[in-house]
This record gives C-alpha cells, structure tokens and sequence, in this order.
C-alpha cells in the first residue's frame, strides 16, 4: 500500500472510530504533541488524549454520524496532509442534534509504522455555501 493509500484509510478510520465511540480507534491516531486551530482558536488538547474524559463524553450524548466529501492527500515519505470537507451529524451532550460540513485538515506523521495526526484545522462552512 502507498504512503497515499495508508493515509486515507487513516483518515476513513478516524472517522469511523468517531462514528462508533471507539476510543482505542481514535486513540492510536493521537500524537503526544496533537494541536488543533478552531474557529474559536488553539484547543487545549489534553482533554482529547483522555480515554476517561472522552468516554463520558459519549456516555453523556455526545454523537456523531460523519463521512468524509473530497478527501485529498499529499504524501511526501513520513508526513503527509490531508484535506477535504467533514460532512454529517453530530451532538453535544444535552445539545440539538447539528448537521454540518466542516473543512478539516489534518497534519500526519508516521512514527514507528503507524500514521499519526499532529494538527487538525477545521473551519465550519455554511451549508449553503455548498
């Protein structure tokens, strides 16, 4: 498989590991250095690497039904970029469900054999800028 190919498979099972509340899934995409840049800023992100924090959140509520639109990737050997548009639904806990389309990007590094996110980007796009 091309460093192409594994990222994307990567990518795909993120978000399936979102989808099912598979925090061993997610878990093993986490950098110990991950940052994320929001609309509303860098993300304090040590809460995200927590197996216990994130449990209760899904215990809580917190739901998401996502699959990726126009997934790209650029591979260059050890690092890798991808970007497309994070399409679906997600909740919050004790919040309404929200339909969304999210750019999203994400920053990879392959350490020891396994592909892993060092920076997400997200920026939310109005649906009717579809």
């Amino acid at each position: 498989m091309s460093e192409r190919e594994e990222v994307l498979a990567a990518a795909q099972e993120v978000i399936d590991g979102h989808n099912t509340a598979n925090l061993d899934v997610l878990s093993k995409f986490w950098h110990p250095d991950i940052t994320f840049f929001t609309e509303s800023g860098i993300m304090n992100v040590h809460h995200v690497q927590n197996k216990e924090h994130q449990q209760a959140l899904y215990d809580a509520g917190l739901f998401f039904d996502l699959h990726w639109e126009d997934l790209r990737v650029q591979a260059y050997g050890d690092a890798a970029v991808t970007m497309g548009y994070l399409c679906g639904f997600s909740q919050q806990p004790g919040g309404q469900r929200q339909e969304s389309r999210t750019r999203y990007s994400i920053f990879w590094i392959k350490e020891e054999g396994q592909w892993k996110r060092v920076h997400c980007h997200l920026s939310s796009q109005q649906l009717a800028e579809k």
